[in-house]
Formats: structure tokens, C-alpha cells, sequence
């Protein structure tokens, strides 16, 4: 990033060493963006005034998007723009994402987030084995998410893939799944592909503990599976 109140000849040097098409331009000695700072915006300044200044070529209307947006939410706006500027909460810059970024981080992602679909499908299809056969009910769901924002006699597709692993991991919806598998040991492993999830797919840099939980991702989806079948074919209580 540059200051708003430094040289134009900074800012370009700056975007050559580093191959950038954008650069986010903040203001006095904070981090917050004050906009973005591109080739296109310098051309177009430099042909209308030849002794523009970084402050003549910056586009003050970039695109902002918050750190704990779904990265898929970037997609559009990266489409129409080339770029989006990521926020914190206190409105700091934590990042710029552009087509380049985006791409990589796409293809990085692309099979685990497949996998975290074929999760979050399981979960859902075991918890609604269970509610159709009236083997679970509104007050197990109500007590295993007591702090949802969604209605828990809602559909199933409604809720996260953190609250459908937390409704099946409540120990009384689990003893009705009819599974022999133990609850602790996959819940421990349903806790880590859940904070893998969020970090996949928001701005976040993996560590080397969600390196592991991506290796270990599709044994925890074909499990997940497993007990889909056993729900099944488990009879509803009388």
C-alpha cells in the first residue's frame, strides 16, 4: 500500500517492482483505504492533467469487502472491477484481492470446498433420516443450537455447516443414529473441518494444523457417510 500523501513516482515504482495492477492507497499514518491507486487510473489522470498527483489518481469508489466475508462473495466484485480492498472490523486494511488472487486461491480451493459440500450434504440428509422418522425433534435441535438466528423447525438447508455438525453431535440426537462409531473422536474431527471450512473460505492464511485437517478431510467425509447409512436403516421409536 502507499500514503495518500506520497509521490506518484513512489506509488509506480512500487506496482513495477512488484508486477501489482492496483495498489490501496491509505490515509495520514492509519490503515485505512481511502481508495486504490491502478494504471488505468494514472493514465487516464496523466492524459488529462501531466502533472497529476497520486491524490489526482486515485479511484476513491473501490470496492470493500469485510475480513469475515465468504470468499465467494469476491467473485462478483473481483468480475466487475478487477479487484476488492478487504477490511476489518474497524474498517483497516488487511488486504487487496484481484482476478490474479483470485484465480489461484480458486484453483487452491477448488476440491475442498467439493468435499465440504459432500459434508454438509451428509450432515443435513442424516439429521433429516432422523427428524422424518421422528427419531429427533424441534426441542433436540433447539437444544443442540440454542443460539441460532434460524428457526430450528426450519429447513434443514438453512443452517451452517457448523450448526448441522452441532445438532449431530449432540449426544442424544448421536445415540440415535444407531452408529457404533464414537461421538468424542468424530466430533473432535467434525471441529476441525468446520475452522478449516472458515478459514478456506475466508481471508485467512492456513496453519499447519488446517494443513493436516485438509489431508485427513476426506476420511471425515466418507465417515460422515457411514453414518448417513446407519441412519438409515434405524427403526423410529415407538
Amino acid at each position: 500500500m502507499v500514503k495518500e500523501s506520497e509521490d506518484l513516482a513512489r506509488a509506480r515504482t512500487l506496482m513495477e517492482l512488484n508486477n501489482f495492477s492496483q495498489l490501496p492507497v491509505v490515509r495520514g499514518k492509519g490503515s485505512r483505504p481511502v481508495g486504490v491507486v491502478s494504471w488505468e487510473t494514472i493514465g487516464r489522470s496523466i492524459l488529462e492533467k501531466p502533472d497529476a498527483t497520486l491524490a489526482d489518481c486515485i479511484d476513491r469508489d473501490a470496492p470493500t469487502l469485510g475480513l469475515e466475508a465468504d470468499l465467494l462473495d469476491a467473485i462478483p466484485i473481483v468480475g466487475d472491477s478487477g479487484y476488492v480492498l478487504v477490511v476489518d472490523s474497524k474498517n483497516n486494511l488487511s488486504g487487496i484481492v484481484t482476478s490474479a488472487d483470485l484465480g489461484e486461491v480458486l484453483v487452491r480451493i477448488g476440491g475442498p470446498v467439493v468435499l465440504f459440500e459432500r459434508l454438509e450434504e451428509s450432515l443435513r440428509r442424516t439429521i433429516s433420516n432422523l427428524k422424518s422418522s421422528d427419531r429427533i425433534s424441534r426441542a433436540d435441535i433447539q437444544r443442540a443450537i440454542p443460539n441460532s438466528p434460524r428457526p430450528h423447525d426450519g429447513p434443514h438447508e438453512d443452517f451452517t455447516l457448523g450448526e448441522v455438525a452441532s445438532i449431530l453431535m449432540d449426544s442424544s440426537v448421536w445415540a440415535k443414529t444407531d452408529t457404533s462409531y464414537d461421538r468424542s473422536t468424530f466430533k473432535e474431527s467434525l471441529d476441525r473441518a468446520v475452522a478449516l471450512r472458515n478459514h478456506v473460505m475466508h481471508f485467512r492464511k492456513l496453519e499447519r494444523i488446517h494443513e493436516r485437517t485438509l489431508e485427513e478431510l476426506p476420511r471425515i467425509v466418507e465417515l460422515a457417510l457411514k453414518v448417513e447409512k446407519a441412519s438409515q436403516s434405524s427403526p423410529p421409536l415407538d
